[in-house]
């Protein structure tokens, strides 16, 4: 029997009465040991014009050349041991430097950023995939795990022989379409949906039983007129911390840890006059633009997303009015602080401004944080700088900051 939590009242729930009135669980089985929506977890988050002095916060930063293949796009990267597997646009050359029409997906890299091998083709094979949406190490069977085929495949590369592996669909189960995954345990799935795709009640967080090729539990009502609305361009929506799997989406004031049959709050961003209200995202908007825009002139925290951990740190980027934000979260001190500068100061030495360019997080682990950029981004720091530029222009680096 499939089970359902969920919060009351849909969405609204989660935005505002999901704090009061905690979580309803329907169908035996369910459970919520804590029996309530409120976590004494709170944070407050406050923009501020602070500068993130990197050595405050991070004991060494690597940098990494990808080389072997022409990369036009990194989306993920996550790390196995010694090696990084990215997925976004990849190209081989032949001899003569001429680029071949044959794109990789996903691809494998040792630590000097050396290409290792193609590990997903795009195309229509059994081996290949039209898209990739999110890639995940999955600690349970030792493999990378790719969600791909616009949301609706799963498959597998095994991490000891970078060999294909197989996977399953869900696109004929009723979550038709995923945006992001996480593996629960062996078997056992979380998928996370930000879009309608059926006329029926659906979900922003499913449970999928791989051995019986189906969903056992479902929570948090996808409300459909919204939708578009807070889905944004997001990653890392489900996302392992410590020995937890946690879910947020942009526009939510609580995070939420998920397990096989249960869903309950981590985290809850506390009221204050930043924190986007509910109501605002049930105005009469005419499409996404003057919703964004409308979030742009405002006095409110808006598409807060993107969550990374490091050790006890929670990294995150949002916006506030037109400027994007770094926001760390300590979750031993319970504090939050948010930055508009970074001031590199154990590599480069720059100041860099977080509207930069430079700024997109693909990665983590308990270890590391991955950034990737490409050296047209770092030149146009540079040049502000009144510095010299990067002689290998349009080669794409991978930057890891450890804690």
């Amino acid at each position: 029997m499939k089970k359902k939590f969920f919060m009351i009242m849909k969405h609204s729930s989660v935005f505002g009465i999901i704090s009061i009135l905690g979580i309803m669980l329907v169908a035996s089985g369910c459970h919520n040991p804590k029996g309530s929506a409120l976590s004494d977890f709170k944070i407050e988050v406050v923009p501020g014009e602070d500068t993130l002095r990197v050595s405050d916060w991070f004991s060494s930063i690597n940098e990494i050349t990808l080389t072997g293949c022409v990369v036009c796009e990194i989306n993920e990267v996550v790390r196995f041991g010694d090696h990084y597997y990215a997925s976004g646009q990849f190209y081989d050359t032949d001899e003569n430097g001429n680029t071949s029409e044959s794109q990789s997906l996903v691809s494998e890299f040792d630590e000097a950023g050396r290409l290792i091998k193609h590990l997903i083709k795009q195309g229509r094979g059994p081996e290949e995939m039209l898209n990739v949406l999110a890639i995940k190490i999955n600690p349970y069977n030792q493999c990378l795990e790719i969600l791909g085929d616009y949301g609706q495949r799963l498959c597998r590369v095994d991490l000891s022989t970078s060999a294909f592996k197989g996977g399953f669909s869900i696109g004929e189960t009723e979550i038709i379409v995923a945006e992001n995954f996480a593996p629960l345990s062996d078997g056992m799935y979380a998928f996370y949906k930000n879009l309608p795709y059926s006329e029926a009640e659906e979900y922003k967080v499913y449970v999928y039983d791989e051995a019986k090729s189906s969903v056992i539990c479902c929570g948090i009502p996808l409300e459909k007129d919204i939708a578009e609305l807070v889905s944004m361009v997001q990653k890392n929506n489900l996302f392992y911390f410590d020995d937890k799997v946690l879910f947020y989406e942009c526009f939510m004031n609580t995070m939420f840890e998920v397990k096989q049959d249960t869903i309950a709050p981590f985290l809850t961003f506390a009221s204050n006059e930043y924190l986007f209200p509910e109501t605002a995202l049930h105005e009469n908007y005419r499409g996404l633009n003057e919703f964004v825009e409308r979030c742009r002139e405002s006095d409110w925290i808006w598409s807060h997303q993107n969550f990374y951990p490091l050790k006890e740190i929670l990294i995150s980027t949002y916006r506030y009015q037109n400027c994007r934000y770094i926001n760390l979260i300590d979750t031993e001190k319970k504090q939050s602080h948010s930055f508009r500068f970074v001031y590199e100061d154990i590599k480069y030495g720059l100041v860099l401004d977080t509207n930069d360019r430079w700024l997109s997080f693909v990665g983590s682990d308990n270890n590391e944080v991955i950034l990737a950029f490409d050296s047209f981004a770092l030149n146009l720091v540079h040049e502000r700088n009144n510095e010299e530029p990067e002689e290998d222009n349009g080669i794409f680096k991978l930057v890891t900051l450890a804690r």
